[in-house]
């Protein structure tokens, strides 16, 4: 392990350093965000965060999709077709979209941070927030 580290074959950005306690690095953004959606998923369980159109799209794919596989005679294309329907049925809201959804059934709560941050309240500094905070996530998660 110690050999791959030295390659830069394993990356170690997520392990905090002592003089770092003070600031947000990469690890405590990670950890910020993962406590985020391990939380959202217990308060929120499984309240829908999307449009019903959404729901109904995602219901529709995955039935035609399970007849798909019905139809099919291979063993190897109903087991494809089997795990794209799994994929589809186990597809997680984005972070953007949970923080959108805390943030408007919070609003009060959270009001008076934004305007202390941004000086006004609006949807505009809401969504541009919480894109940022999505785009952040992803781009570590992706080492970019």
């Amino acid at each position: 392990m110690s050999q791959a580290i030295s390659d830069s074959n394993l990356s170690i950005r997520h392990i905090s350093k002592y003089e770092d306690r003070n600031t947000y690095g990469i690890s405590r953004i990670i950890n910020a965000f993962s406590a985020f959606e391990g939380e959202f998923g217990i308060y929120f369980n499984d309240e829908k965060v999307r449009s019903d159109r959404y729901y109904e799209s995602k219901e529709l794919v995955i039935k035609t999709l399970k007849e798909l596989v019905e139809k099919q005679s291979g063993k190897k294309s109903k087991k494809d077709i089997q795990d794209f329907v799994n994929l589809i049925e186990n597809l997680k809201d984005s972070l953007k979209q949970q923080l959108d959804h805390s943030i408007k059934e919070h609003f009060n709560v959270i009001k008076p941070f934004i305007k202390y941050e941004y000086g006004e309240v609006s949807k505009k500094k809401i969504d541009s927030l919480t894109t940022r905070m999505n785009k952040l996530r992803n781009s570590i998660a992706m080492e970019n």
